[in-house]
């Protein structure tokens, strides 16, 4: 298994929300007042779904869209799907039609 990512002044990051590097960030999550895509690849094992469905949990007014066959860069992975993915989020989100 691989060690723990490290970040700014050393703190080490865990995978879920409740882990020593995502607590500070959990707290906020719930503040978030503008609508929220989340696209997650179905196959992250670096940041797995459970991950995913705590945030959707976590922020209101949030979209997860679960991109199957993708990892954690489901952008690459999957760009076709990823994109769709946004502009629809955009279309829907858009206060002026988007084409």
């Amino acid at each position: 298994m691989a060690a723990p990512a490290r970040g700014v002044g050393g703190r080490v990051h865990g995978r879920g929300l409740g882990r020593a590097g995502c607590r500070p960030q959990r707290d906020l999550l719930p503040r978030i007042t503008v609508p929220t895509l989340l696209i997650w690849g179905e196959q992250d094992v670096r940041s797995p779904l459970s991950v995913a469905h705590q945030f959707e949990r976590a922020i209101p007014n949030t979209q997860l869209v679960v991109i199957r066959g993708a990892g954690h860069v489901s952008s690459l992975e999957r760009p076709e799907e990823f994109n769709a993915a946004v502009r629809e989020f955009c279309r829907t989100h858009s206060p002026q039609p988007i084409d």
